[in-house]
């Protein structure tokens, strides 16, 4: 299958539980969309801001409105 988004949040949020950025901040994206598990934005927000502090560029962006987070939906 080529497109298995609860495949793809389950590894987001393994990388997010290892302290990686990019798992965290795309594991919030997924949050925020509804892409893989159930859309909460509360927890995209918070999952975003904690991808920030671990040096997400594209979670700097999205925090600082130079970018949606529907500009990283998997296509």
């Amino acid at each position: 299958m080529l497109y298995a988004p609860k495949a793809a949040a389950a590894d987001f949020a393994n990388a997010a539980r290892l302290g990686g950025a990019d798992g965290t901040f795309m594991l919030g994206v997924c949050y925020g969309l509804g892409v893989g598990v159930s859309a909460d934005e509360q927890k995209s927000d918070e999952l975003i801001e904690q991808a920030a502090g671990l040096g997400s560029e594209d979670a700097r962006k999205v925090l600082s409105g130079f970018a949606s987070i529907a500009d990283f939906v998997f296509k």
